[in-house]
């Protein structure tokens, strides 16, 4: 795992993250853009690592993570994917079929977009390889600009919800998610 501190937020990037056989298997079951998609091996890897942010926080609670949705998207030579977020989840990924076009991700602290220093950029990048997955908080705006491979852009995207208690116990913060 390789953390990317851009800026206060953290952004999880995992190379080679499924073994070349299953990342074969997916490759070939993505021939067109599906509302919803799943692959065993593909989600229990995403839960175990979900569980590993966890341990990376250092969370000591009762907190399981699911897979709210799963799809793919497909971009054609010049189409874009507008900026955007994920509502009502705590962590998004993409996992990247091919080589592809960057991600971009913009910096949330509003008062760094006025001025460009050069350290504090607030547009960075994650390019797009094969076997790739890219993990950050669902509230971060996203998006990728026109798609400038020849092929078309090819990803999985998922949303993760931690379900269970959070908060202090017995106080008004504890609830359930």
């Amino acid at each position: 795992m390789k953390i990317l501190s851009f800026w206060p937020t953290e952004i999880f990037v995992f190379e080679n993250y499924l073994p070349g056989k299953q990342h074969g298997k997916i490759k070939k079951l993505i021939t067109k853009d599906a509302e919803y998609f799943t692959y065993a091996a593909l989600d229990a890897k995403i839960l175990d690592t979900a569980q590993l942010l966890l341990e990376h926080y250092d969370y000591k609670g009762s907190l399981k993570p699911e897979i709210t949705e799963m799809w793919t998207n497909i971009r054609k030579t010049n189409q874009p994917h507008p900026p955007h977020v994920h509502a009502n989840n705590d962590y998004s990924g993409i996992y990247y079929i091919d080589e592809c076009t960057s991600t971009f991700f913009l910096d949330p602290r509003q008062q760094n977009l006025t001025t460009d220093l050069g350290f504090n950029q607030p547009v960075r990048k994650i390019r797009g390889e094969p076997n790739k997955c890219v993990i950050f908080p669902s509230w971060l705006m996203h998006w990728v600009p026109n798609n400038d491979q020849p092929t078309d852009r090819k990803t999985i995207s998922f949303n993760i919800k931690y379900r269970g208690k959070i908060g202090k116990p017995g106080s008004f913060t504890e609830v359930q998610a």
